[in-house]
């Protein structure tokens, strides 16, 4: 397939896993503003700015907790920020944006009523402003948003021929939500530590934010939470669409599909690059005998591995 319908499929597929990963960030943020404390909604801004590897626009995160209007200007901008700000690579207005930019490159490979409805979802992101969103219930605007985004995936999932295009796709996705998942949890441990945190609410919103409520309720309780066993199910999971194990599997068998054919070393290098990171976590997780700092050692080491990766296959096949 041509590098650059492989490129912007690839790269397109991150950009609107982005964009709903980050819409579901808000959804959950302003749920917790209805009933949490603001020590806790306070923690939580943290951990999503962290999770980024960023600060907001305009400085630090320096809320005055004693201040709960204080915290609510913060929020508005907070929020902006996460939503518009094109200078944030997270915002959801980025994501959608170079989403857009890709796939007008390949419209004659996405097809007229994806481009549509994308170019569609992405100029009635631009004409929202903050202000709106903010007096008419901020969780059904970014459920709008993460639906939009999820919509789109789906519309390519149920159409698009299996060939080298979709495993590109799918490739992409699965590395995006590698490298969110990871830098989620490591957020997560430094700001709610598993030793000696007990806000039961914190590590719930996690599985919320990982679309694993559902499907950890059907092995263990909600009602008691184990940090040490929500980090082991999101982490080490294999049927868990949202584990970084999974999310790792799919990698590998996409990028086969596509490498199948071919015998260069690259290609074997990054075949055997990501099974080694497969194999680090069925071999070595083990998260009730690991401290925090372990646990974030190991979930840094796997995204830096992640991220080479994807300039080893970005190199293989876009820039070549």
């Amino acid at each position: 397939m041509l590098a650059r319908s492989a490129n912007g499929l690839f790269w397109m597929s991150r950009y609107l896993e982005r964009a709903e990963h980050t819409a579901r960030l808000l959804i959950t943020q302003f749920e917790a503003m209805e009933d949490r404390s603001v020590e806790e909604i306070d923690l939580s801004w943290r951990r999503i700015y962290l999770a980024m590897g960023r600060s907001p626009a305009g400085g630090d995160l320096t809320s005055n907790l004693e201040n709960e209007d204080f915290m609510l200007m913060d929020a508005y901008t907070l929020a902006d920020d996460l939503t518009f700000e094109l200078v944030n690579s997270d915002s959801i207005r980025s994501s959608m944006y170079f989403a857009r930019e890709n796939a007008r490159q390949i419209r004659n490979v996405v097809g007229r009523q994806f481009w549509t409805n994308l170019n569609s979802a992405y100029l009635e992101l631009r004409s929202s402003r903050i202000e709106f969103i903010w007096t008419n219930k901020p969780q059904n605007f970014y459920a709008n948003q993460e639906n939009n985004a999820r919509t789109l995936s789906g519309y390519l999932d149920s159409s698009m021929y299996r060939d080298d295009g979709w495993h590109f796709l799918q490739m992409g996705r699965f590395i995006e939500r590698t490298q969110l998942i990871a830098a989620l949890l490591i957020s997560q441990i430094k700001v709610f530590s598993t030793e000696f945190n007990l806000q039961d609410s914190s590590w719930i919103s996690l599985m919320v934010l990982c679309n694993a409520s559902l499907a950890y309720r059907r092995q263990r309780s909600l009602f008691s939470i184990n940090p040490r066993h929500v980090l082991e199910f999101l982490i080490s999971d294999a049927a868990h669409p949202h584990s970084i194990h999974y999310s790792i599997e799919r990698t590998i068998e996409h990028f086969a599909a596509i490498s199948a054919e071919e015998e260069r070393v690259e290609l074997t290098d990054i075949s055997k690059d990501l099974k080694s990171q497969l194999r680090s976590i069925k071999k070595n997780w083990r998260s009730r005998s690991l401290t925090d700092v372990q646990i974030c050692e190991i979930l840094h080491n796997l995204l830096s591995l992640n991220r080479e990766t994807y300039n080893e296959i970005a190199s293989a096949y876009f820039f070549n």
